[in-house]
C-alpha cells in the first residue's frame, strides 16, 4: 500500500534533503511547501511512495535527525485511494510492510492501558470464569477475542529489537492488563459459586468428552504448546504487517487468558497446585509471544528495515 508522508524540516536541511529523496526509485509525488510550518518551523515536504520504498526514505530521513531536537518531525499515511500519473504497477503490488514508528503507533493504539482497556481485561476474565464453570467453550472464546492482551508483550519485544525505549510501557500494559483480567475473573468466581454452580467442577459434555476444559487449560501437552507457537509467530506477522485487526484471532490459539483466569479461579478456591499448574501454562505462553516476537522482528529489521526506531527519542 503507497504511503504519504508529510516531513516537516528546517530551512537548512530542506535543499539537501529533496535532492536525496528524488533519487528515491518509484517516487510516486513529491511537493514542496516553503516557510508554512510555524511549530516547529520549516519547510513542509509532502511525497508519495510505493511501501516497498518506505524503509528507504525512512533511512533517508534518519540522516537529517528524524524525531531529534533540531531535525525532521514526520507523518504517515494510508490514502483510501491514489492514482498517480506514472505507472500504478508498483502500487498495485506493492507490499504491506509496516515501519517501526507505524508498529509502535499501531501498537500503543490497541494496548495503552486506559480505563476502558482495563474493564475490557477485567470483563475478558469474567467471560472466561463463566465459560469454565459452565464448560460453555463458545463463551471462553467470547472472553479471549475482547481481551486485548497479545499486543504488550509484543511491544516488549519490538522494543528489545528496535531500539526504543518504550519497551517497558509494554511491561507496565501486560501487569496491568493481566491482573485486571485475574480480578475479573476471581470476582466472577465469586458470584457464580454464590449461584450454585462449581468453577472448579464443571460438566464434561461440551467441550471434549471426558475431558474439562479447566484440566485443558490447566495442563501443558506439546500439540497445545504447538497451537501457541504457531499462533505467537502468527501475531507478529501481523503486527508486522499492520494486520493487527486479526490478532484476536490469535488470542484464540493462545491459552493466556483461560490460564490468567483459571490463576484467579485456583486461587479464590485455595487450590494451590491448581493455579500453579495454570500460571505456569500462563508463563510458558508469554514466553513464546515475546521469543517468537524477538524473532519475527529480528528477521525483519536486517531484512526490511535496517535502522533503529525514530519515535520518541527526545529525552
Amino acid at each position: 500500500m503507497a504511503r504519504i508522508i508529510s516531513v516537516t524540516s528546517p530551512y537548512e536541511k530542506t535543499d539537501e534533503l529533496i535532492k536525496e529523496l528524488k533519487e528515491v526509485e518509484g517516487l510516486l509525488e513529491l511537493q514542496v511547501f516553503r516557510k508554512v510550518s510555524v511549530d516547529p518551523p520549516g519547510d513542509v515536504i509532502k511525497l508519495a511512495v510505493p511501501n516497498t520504498q518506505m524503509h528507504k526514505v525512512m533511512r533517508i530521513m534518519d540522516g537529517y535527525q528524524l524525531g531529534k531536537k533540531g531535525g525532521l518531525s514526520l507523518s504517515s499515511s494510508e490514502p483510501d485511494s491514489y492514482i498517480p500519473t506514472k505507472s500504478s504497477y508498483r502500487i498495485e503490488r506493492d507490499n504491506n510492510e509496516g515501519s517501526w514508528e507505524e508498529m509502535e503507533m499501531t501498537i500503543s493504539n490497541d494496548s495503552n492501558t486506559s480505563i476502558n482497556t482495563l474493564a475490557i481485561m477485567f470483563i475478558s476474565g469474567s467471560l472466561s470464569t463463566i465459560g469454565i464453570a459452565t464448560n460453555s467453550l463458545h463463551i471462553v472464546i467470547g472472553g479471549m477475542l475482547v481481551a486485548p492482551g497479545f499486543m504488550p508483550i509484543t511491544r516488549m519485544a519490538l522494543g528489545l529489537i528496535a531500539k526504543n525505549k518504550n519497551w517497558y510501557y509494554g511491561g507496565f500494559d501486560f501487569l496491568k492488563g493481566y491482573l485486571s483480567l485475574i480480578i475479573g475473573a476471581t470476582l466472577t468466581a465469586v458470584i457464580v459459586k454464590s449461584m450454585g454452580h462449581n468453577p472448579l467442577n464443571a460438566s464434561s459434555g461440551y467441550y471434549v468428552v471426558n475431558k474439562e476444559l479447566l484440566s485443558y487449560w490447566s495442563g501443558v501437552t506439546m500439540p497445545s504448546i504447538l497451537a501457541s507457537a504457531v499462533a505467537s509467530i502468527a501475531g507478529a506477522l501481523l503486527v508486522a504487517t499492520k494486520k493487527s485487526v486479526f490478532t484476536s484471532g490469535v488470542m484464540i490459539g493462545l491459552a493466556l487468558v483461560p490460564t490468567a483466569a483459571i490463576v484467579g479461579i485456583g486461587l479464590l478456591a485455595g487450590d494451590y497446585d491448581l493455579a500453579g499448574m495454570a500460571f505456569l501454562r500462563f508463563a510458558l505462553d508469554v514466553a513464546m509471544v515475546f521469543g517468537f516476537s524477538l524473532i519475527v522482528f529480528l528477521w525483519t529489521k536486517f531484512y526490511y528495515h535496517k535502522r533503529d526506531i525514530s519515535l520518541y527519542q527526545n529525552e
